[in-house]
């Protein structure tokens, strides 16, 4: 089941991104959402205990890629010959040392991205079992295409949070998602896994790897320790946790610095294509 839920939402994705470019035009700087990423439908009743991702919250986030001690902007393309082939994909990425600025009317650079909390259901299956999320992509004040709608669980036994996985972002699927079993005591471990479909490896541009119908990646967690850590919301304490990905075609590992009030404030992640991805929170509106 969660094979097909997973192909049904990478085929919705593909057609919404067509017929959303072909009513938009070519721009996709703060493009109409449509309705099926807006904050509509029934309340969702999964929001109820949630105590960091409260409706109506925002997390912005800076990030930087790093690979060969290269920081990287990721880029979103716009392939412009998508709109006269039924079968071509329109959007498409890729990571460059370039500074962060609109190289051309199809090429944007992103420098955030923020997480939105849904109140509602917006019409999403997750909605059945999780509260609904939003990442965008911004180039500064400027929203990049249509953004990404997910979910996350929050109780007072865990928290599993969906990462950000449009554009190079697509990445973090191969990654340890960020997940707590509370209570978050020292030394405390645990495990969970993953099949991948092999949509995702082109999706992450690992097409140079020989994609099985499903990679299982095993998951394994561990809390490190309590740390305080410079923030922009000033010296703030953290427990880490650290999560590794175990795989055939190879393995990564995350790190996340998790704080009772702001939710997760960094989160690393050492990736299966040989670049490290830091994601640092700046704001919570």
């Amino acid at each position: 089941m969660e094979l097909k839920l997973r192909l049904l939402f990478a085929v919705l994705v593909f057609f919404t991104t067509r017929n959303t470019i072909a009513q938009s035009g070519t721009n996709l700087k703060n493009m109409l959402v449509s309705e099926n990423h807006q904050d509509k439908g029934t309340l969702n009743i999964n929001n109820t205990d949630n105590k960091i991702f409260i409706p109506g919250r925002e997390f912005v986030y800076k990030y930087h890629f790093v690979k060969d001690k290269k920081i990287l902007t990721s880029y979103v393309v716009f392939d412009t010959s998508c709109l006269s082939k039924p079968n071509k994909n329109c959007l498409n990425w890729k990571l460059d040392e370039k500074e962060i600025k609109e190289v051309s009317p199809q090429i944007y650079g992103i420098t955030e991205i923020k997480l939105k909390v849904f109140a509602n259901d917006a019409g999403s299956f997750l909605s059945k079992t999780q509260t609904i999320i939003k990442y965008d992509y911004y180039q500064d004040s400027i929203r990049i295409f249509q953004g990404e709608i997910t979910g996350v669980v929050e109780d007072s036994i865990n928290i599993f949070l969906h990462p950000p996985r449009q554009h190079a972002f697509s990445i973090t699927e191969f990654n340890a998602f960020p997940n707590l079993r509370f209570p978050l005591t020292i030394g405390k471990k645990w495990n969970a896994f993953i099949d991948i479909p092999s949509i995702f490896f082109t999706k992450a541009h690992l097409d140079n790897r020989e994609p099985p119908d499903l990679l299982h990646m095993i998951f394994a967690y561990e809390v490190i320790g309590n740390v305080t850590i410079e923030t922009a919301f000033g010296n703030k304490n953290c427990t880490i946790i650290e999560g590794s990905g175990t795989s055939s075609i190879g393995n990564t590992r995350s790190k996340f610095y998790y704080n009772d009030e702001l939710g997760f404030i960094k989160i690393e992640y050492d990736n299966i294509n040989d670049t490290t991805l830091t994601l640092d929170l700046q704001a919570v509106n």
